[in-house]
């Protein structure tokens, strides 16, 4: 399989450049981080991260300011001031010390790696978890205990990337890792994992089938997990912390996301094409819930201080990007619209990477041309994850196929415009597009 990697990253290089940080936007994740009183925070792989504190408007950090390459994952602050953040991205894990403003690689061997997933500790400042999503290098799990300073690798070396880190929620030293070659469960906060079972005992499911979701807000030992399978997928549910598990309900989809809401009792959980299912004791059973017309909505995250559900909502028709809802999902309401609910840029001081490199960046708020389209050509789908179209575009993760590819080009109205040329031929797009679906299912 790295011959066939080789051949085609050597065929994405020949066939077009990247066009910088432009494409279809997608948010990432909405989180609430509690050292930021409050705030709400959209983090999007393209566009940056979007801020909002109570009462206040939606401001925005651009993605160029914290990362070199396309492909912002996640990011949270790890300080107890809230002013030192870590992002994790195709290009490594990359640090702040102030509010955004300057971001710096972190040295050593997350520069190497694709990092994809970031799971701060919510019970001791400056402690967080991250996974590495890398082809063609052994993967981990990483630890921090000074603000992402410094990580320390679980020694797990996987061969496969790590696809789900799930920390449970009443006990924060408790974490599920699900990877391409198994899962696995940490009772030490990710200092050490043991290997556990994938799904029920007498039918296992193939550990890159499995993906972690989230665990019941009263019990650390009670997880809940996706099989994905075609045509139908499974929720399946363990009370022991992944000894042993049963199905809950079957899908004609692919359960994307689950959050409990108040006491445990509600649940809701997403699914992209057949929208919405709900519970209403405490996950053991499931009934649809009507969606927005025409949204997929993904992205659900429980507002600590309200309670409320939010989510992002993904296609050409969704109603609005994100939105929350007060009734466990029937009815939403846009937090926000459109991009043009940006208000302003984040304040940083003058000489900043964050004030003047996104000076120069193109806003969306204002600018309806700030796309272009993707290197596949959009074969993977307008809501293709980060590491799926990366998968095509470098067969090794975490790099551009074309590092020495221009920057954009400054218009007159100093809105940066894609400066790459035509993308490749039908026929080469569809070898990428291809190649990606290889890579992500043989390549690890």
């Amino acid at each position: 399989m790295g011959k066939v990697a080789v051949l085609l990253g050597t065929l994405i290089a020949v066939g077009g450049v990247a066009h910088a940080h432009f494409g279809e936007p997608r948010v990432a994740e909405v989180r609430f981080p509690p050292a930021r009183g409050g705030e709400a925070w959209l983090v999007i792989d393209n566009v940056g991260l979007v801020a909002r504190a109570p009462g206040e408007a939606w401001r925005w950090l651009c993605d160029e300011s914290i990362t070199p390459t396309p492909g912002l994952n996640s990011l949270a602050p790890l300080t107890a001031d809230g002013r030192g953040w870590v992002a994790a991205t195709h290009a490594g894990a990359f640090r702040t010390a102030d509010d955004g403003c300057t971001f710096e690689a972190v040295p050593g061997t997350l520069t190497e790696h694709v990092v994809a997933l970031l799971s701060p500790d919510p019970t001791a400042a400056g402690a967080a978890l991250l996974g590495t999503q890398t082809i063609g290098l052994a993967n981990d799990v990483f630890r921090t205990t000074d603000g992402g300073a410094t990580w320390t690798p679980a020694g797990l070396a996987l061969e496969g990337r790590v696809r789900s880190l799930v920390r449970a929620s009443a006990d924060a030293d408790v974490v599920y890792v699900g990877h391409t070659r198994g899962v696995l469960r940490s009772d030490d906060g990710g200092v050490t994992f043991a290997p556990i079972m994938t799904g029920p005992t007498d039918d296992p499911a193939d550990a890159e089938d499995f993906r972690f979701l989230a665990t019941h807000p009263a019990d650390a030992r009670d997880v809940f997990a996706v099989v994905e399978a075609f045509p139908d997928s499974s929720l399946v549910r363990s009370r022991d912390g992944g000894l042993t598990w049963a199905t809950v309900g079957v899908f004609g989809d692919v359960p994307d996301g689950l959050v409990f809401l108040g006491d445990g009792q509600q649940a809701v959980l997403a699914t992209p094409f057949d929208g919405l299912h709900r519970s209403d004791d405490g996950g053991d059973t499931w009934h649809r819930v009507p969606s927005p017309a025409a949204a997929v909505l993904s992205c659900l995250t429980r507002e600590p201080a309200t309670g409320r559900l939010w989510s992002c909502a993904r296609g050409a028709a969704a109603p609005w990007l994100v939105g929350s809802s007060d009734d466990g999902g029937e009815t939403w309401r846009p937090e926000l619209l459109t991009f043009a609910d940006l208000d302003g840029r984040w304040a940083c001081p003058a000489g900043t990477p964050g004030a003047t490199t996104c000076a120069r960046a193109c806003d969306r708020s204002t600018d309806a041309n700030c796309s272009a389209p993707p290197l596949d050509g959009g074969l993977l789908g307008p809501d293709a994850t980060p590491t799926s179209r990366d998968a095509g575009l470098d067969a090794f993760g975490g790099r551009d196929a074309t590092p020495d590819a221009p920057e954009r080009a400054a218009s007159d109205d100093g809105c940066a415009q894609p400066g790459a040329p035509a993308g490749a031929p039908w026929a080469l797009l569809a070898l990428v597009a291809l190649g990606a679906v290889v890579a992500r299912r043989f390549a690890t």
